[in-house]
């Protein structure tokens, strides 16, 4: 997966860091690893959160499986 905007997001690696952690895991776990991620690091984000990153990685779910 590749998450691409224009964020305004401290430490700079961490939409990167995101990306990995959620390398390879099953989507059913994926809320789950995006919640852990903010829970676990020091991030400051003026516009984006954890909700965000979620809603939009189930709106690409979603948009995908209608294509399939």
């Amino acid at each position: 997966m590749l998450i691409t905007g224009d964020f305004f997001i401290a430490p700079p690696r961490t939409v990167l860091d995101l990306e990995a952690a959620l390398r390879g895991a099953y989507v059913s776990d994926a809320a789950g690893i995006i919640e852990r991620f903010f829970d676990e690091r020091t991030i400051a984000a003026l516009s984006v959160g954890p909700a965000d990153f979620r809603a939009a990685l189930e709106l690409a779910i979603a948009a995908a499986g209608a294509r399939a």
